[in-house]
């Protein structure tokens, strides 16, 4: 048994993702996450990440559960 499943639009997939991420349309961080303290690893992971000149794979691997920046 199989179950056919309905197309999704591209603007309703796109839709979903502003609405789950607005960040990405106001270019904003909601106020929550900019009051967070950095913790080590991120101090040390972050700048890896803004460095433009690197061209390898980054891997932030852990235990520990990470909000959205």
């Amino acid at each position: 048994m199989s179950i056919k499943l309905k197309p999704i639009s591209n603007d309703l997939k796109l839709s979903r993702i502003r609405y789950e991420n607005p960040w990405w349309t106001s270019n904003d961080i909601e106020v929550q996450y900019k009051k967070m303290k950095l913790d080590c690893t991120s101090i040390c992971f972050i700048p890896l990440l803004k460095k433009k000149s690197r061209k390898e794979l980054l891997c932030l691997w852990g235990p520990d559960e990470l909000a959205k920046p």
